[in-house]
């Protein structure tokens, strides 16, 4: 039996499509995280996104401390422009110095060049 295509139907015109199965990535082992050895050396951020009930989406910033565990941010906001990320990393900055690495996913909040390059960061790049 042919694996299902959704255009199915040019099959009949003399078209045929081939159905390639899905290959597993080969990858190393990541390595192990290390536990940073005093406060403020590592923070780490990331994004949860939610739904009201009126079905507009948002999404919550959490900033975490890896020595510790202790939350820097937990902002909530419907729309999370690289500008607003930076805002709110200045933030915790301003509170706190500035950690030696800034740990995250490559999610879409984050790829942005601003992000990347870590333009408006106080004093020094971290991200």
């Amino acid at each position: 039996m042919e694996p299902q295509t959704r255009l199915s139907g040019l099959q009949g015109a003399g078209v045929k499509f081939e159905v390639m199965p899905k290959r597993r990535l080969d990858r190393d082992r990541p390595e192990a995280m290390v536990v940073p050895i005093a406060k403020n050396l590592v923070w780490s951020m990331d994004f949860m996104h939610d739904q009201l009930e009126d079905g507009r989406n948002f999404s919550r910033c959490n900033v975490i401390d890896d020595f510790n565990r202790a939350a820097l941010s937990n902002e909530i906001d419907f729309s999370w422009p690289s500008v607003r990320v930076i805002r709110a990393l200045n933030q915790i900055i301003e509170r706190r110095d500035l950690p030696l690495v800034i740990r995250s996913d490559n999610g879409p909040e984050f790829i942005s060049q601003e992000i990347t390059l870590g333009h408006d960061l106080t004093r020094r790049s971290a991200v």
